[in-house]
C-alpha cells in the first residue's frame, strides 16, 4: 500500500462519526461527509459490522468500524422507537470493533506464514477517540463476471476432493483459483486453519476476492451481532 498518514488525517479531521454508529447511518454518513472526502473516496460499501470507503486513484482503501445496531424496541407488546444495542462479542480484542479482531487475525495469520491468503487490515489513527483502518484494495469476488471466475467442473471437482469439509461456505471457483495459485500443499494447510483453528465464518462472495490476481480473504473478522 502507498499512502501519506498525514495526508489522510488532514483529510478526515472535519469528518463527524456519530456516537451510535451502524449500518442504518452509513448511507447519511457518506452524504454528509465533506465533499474533500467524498471526492477522494467516490465509492463506499457496508456491511452489518463496518463501512469501507473506497478511491479511485489509490491502492487502498478505508475501512471505519460500526459500534452496534439498531433492532426493534417493544413496550406492553406495542412497537417503539429503534432502539441501539452496542456490538458486544466482536473479539478477542474489543469487545464491538470488528476491524481490530481484522488487524487482530491478520497479525496472527502472519505469524503462522498464512498471511499472503489476506488483505492486510491495519490500524491507521483515531478521529475523535474512534479508530480508522486501512487496508489493501481488491477486486471483490461477487462483482466480478462469472465467466471471469468459472472453473471446469473437473478442476472444482479436484479442489472438492482436498477441501470438502469447507466447500460449501466458500465459493468452490475461489477455492480452485486458491489451489492453482498457492500449490496444493499451502492451500491444503490454510483450508485446514481456517476450518480447525479459528472460528470463521461470513466469507460470502463479497468478502473474498483478488489483490493483483492473488486470491485472498478481504473481509475476515466474522460477525457475531
Amino acid at each position: 500500500m502507498h499512502y501519506d498518514v498525514n495526508k489522510l488525517m488532514h483529510l478526515f479531521e472535519n469528518v463527524v462519526i456519530p456516537d451510535q454508529f451502524t449500518e442504518d447511518d452509513a448511507d447519511s454518513f457518506y452524504y454528509y461527509l465533506p465533499d474533500k472526502v467524498k471526492k477522494f473516496f467516490n465509492h463506499y460499501m457496508y456491511g452489518a459490522s463496518k463501512i469501507v470507503l473506497i478511491p479511485t486513484e489509490a491502492d487502498f482503501v478505508v475501512k471505519i468500524p460500526f459500534n452496534g445496531s439498531y433492532y426493534d424496541g417493544w413496550n406492553d407488546g406495542k412497537d417503539e422507537e429503534d432502539v441501539f444495542e452496542e456490538f458486544l462479542d466482536a473479539g478477542v480484542v474489543s469487545s464491538w470493533d470488528y476491524c481490530a479482531e481484522e488487524e487482530y487475525r491478520y497479525n496472527i495469520a502472519k505469524e503462522l506464514n498464512f498471511h499472503e491468503f489476506f488483505a492486510q487490515t491495519k490500524f491507521l489513527f483515531e478521529i475523535n477517540n474512534y479508530p480508522i483502518y486501512i487496508q489493501e484494495k481488491c477486486e471483490v469476488f461477487s462483482q466480478l463476471d462469472d465467466d471471469s471466475v468459472s472453473h471446469s467442473v473437473e478442476e472444482n471437482n479436484k479442489t472438492s476432493s482436498l477441501v470438502s469439509d469447507i466447500d460449501e461456505w466458500l465459493d468452490i471457483n475461489w477455492l480452485t483459483d486458491c489451489r492453482i495459485y498457492y500449490g496444493e500443499e499451502k492451500f491444503q494447510s490454510f483450508c485446514k486453519y481456517i476450518s480447525n483453528d479459528v472460528q470463521w465464518g461470513d466469507l460470502r462472495g463479497d468478502n473474498i476476492g483478488y489483490l493483483n490476481n492473488r486470491p485472498v480473504l478481504i473481509d475476515y473478522s466474522n460477525f457475531n451481532g
